[in-house]
């Protein structure tokens, strides 16, 4: 007969589901519960941005060494290598992850403990200008293991790292840092326009500065007194950074796709 569990191992079984850090292992690569191990993932990232908000950095790590040695980070990393464009581009070793049976084995075999990245193969890609540019491959291996280790760092970058910055940054694109560009521009004319109000007599109302007219938008009924002012404290929709980029290329200050020659 088999023995009952005892309180102990309830205890810790208990534990560890409420850590995010177990799951339920699975021997066919159809049945994995990919909506779990999302969620699972998601509250052990979520932990690991609250503890780098609070300089807990002992409990960081402790995160991040529970989620890269958890199942579902695992079966996450082997998928996205296994599912992107360079799922048919092997490395030196000329191992491909095609079939489910290869994938969940490679899932037992990303460990950290004797791991190794091996070399990168070496392949030449045309340019449009006709010359080539080399391009290191890797194997799937070393891009599963990569991966793997982007789901625990990549909470403390997002936190750690400058607001402002737009390049190679998950859910940013070139327009929000046209938008940004148009806020700064904005509070820096209405302060501006703050500091010539004073000084001007007592009761001298201030005034305020109106957004200019992008020459791309039609023009509009004018609008009531009050209505002006109270549109400039609106936040700029996605249109309005577009245009506002347009007449700062037009005046040389920008330059976008269209006016780049």
């Amino acid at each position: 007969m088999t023995a009952a569990p005892t309180a102990a191992a309830v205890t810790t079984t208990a534990t560890d589901l409420a850590a995010g850090a177990a799951s339920h292992e699975t021997a066919d690569w159809h049945t994995i519960e990919w909506t779990s191990a999302h969620r699972i993932v998601r509250r052990l990232q979520a932990r690991i941005v609250k503890a780098t908000q609070e300089g807990r950095w002992g409990k960081v790590h402790a995160l991040q060494h529970l989620l890269t040695h958890s199942y579902s980070g695992k079966v996450l990393a082997v998928r996205r290598v296994t599912e992107n464009h360079g799922k048919n581009t092997p490395g030196v070793d000329q191992i491909l992850w095609n079939t489910p049976d290869k994938k969940m084995q490679a899932v037992q075999t990303l460990r950290q403990r004797g791991y190794h990245p091996q070399m990168t193969r070496r392949v030449s890609i045309p340019k449009r200008t006709g010359k080539l540019r080399p391009l290191g491959i890797l194997t799937m291996k070393d891009r599963a293991m990569q991966a793997l280790y982007l789901l625990a760092v990549a909470p403390v970058a997002e936190v750690t790292g400058d607001p402002n910055s737009y390049g190679f940054r998950p859910n940013r694109s070139t327009a929000d840092a046209i938008e940004q560009c148009f806020i700064g521009i904005t509070l820096q004319r209405r302060g501006q326009e703050a500091c010539r109000g004073h000084g001007k007599g007592r009761g001298a109302r201030m005034r305020q500065p109106v957004r200019p007219q992008c020459a791309c938008e039609e023009t509009e009924a004018p609008q009531p007194n009050g209505a002006a002012g109270a549109a400039s404290h609106e936040a700029p929709s996605a249109r309005d950074a577009a245009c506002w980029a347009i007449r700062l290329a037009r005046l040389g200050i920008w330059q976008t796709p269209e006016t780049r020659s």
